[in-house]
């Protein structure tokens, strides 16, 4: 692994933390969704919409006729749901990269020492600048760094990352 890909991907950490937590909250809804398709398919007259209104009986989206001819077409699942799961599908993967990728930023993190650590944290991650950095680095462990000094501590890090992966 280059030192430009470890850079890249402790630096879209917090990104991917949100975009995780995102796509969890979505499956979660499509999930939740899948199943009233599922309610509405086995018993059409008492089932409610994905929406969660009640559906309509008679005209255009009469769920009896629908499931009639779903029956009819031998559909085991209707279309909407088959398109729904392969959403819901498009999102797991997704969710199961972004989760690599957290893991493995999160255990090279743990890997280092609590100087290091707070440095990469700072600066790669929360991408905060020198001056924050120097700052807090200050206030943490009492030694005053420069931040040419904690420039070269995060570099030879960095590169310590990639040659260990």
């Amino acid at each position: 692994m280059t030192i430009e890909d470890v850079k890249d991907k402790l630096g879209r950490l917090s990104a991917n933390r949100g975009r995780a937590a995102r796509l969890t909250a979505e499956i979660a809804r499509m999930e939740t969704e899948a199943a009233q398709l599922r309610a509405l398919e086995a018993d059409p007259l008492k089932a409610t919409a994905p929406d969660g209104m009640p559906r309509r009986k008679g005209g255009k989206s009469d769920p009896t006729g629908k499931k009639a001819v779903q029956l009819a077409d031998g559909q085991s699942m209707s279309r909407e749901e088959a398109r729904l799961r392969e959403r819901m599908q498009v999102k797991r993967d997704e969710l199961s990269n972004l989760q690599f990728e957290i893991h493995m930023a999160e255990g090279w993190l743990g890997a280092l020492m609590e100087r290091e650590r707070m440095i990469i944290t700072l600066q790669t991650v929360q991408k905060r600048s020198w001056w924050e950095t120097a700052a807090e680095y200050k206030k943490a462990f009492g030694d005053e760094m420069s931040e040419d000094t904690l420039r070269r501590m995060r570099d030879r890090t960095i590169e310590l990352i990639a040659r260990e992966m």
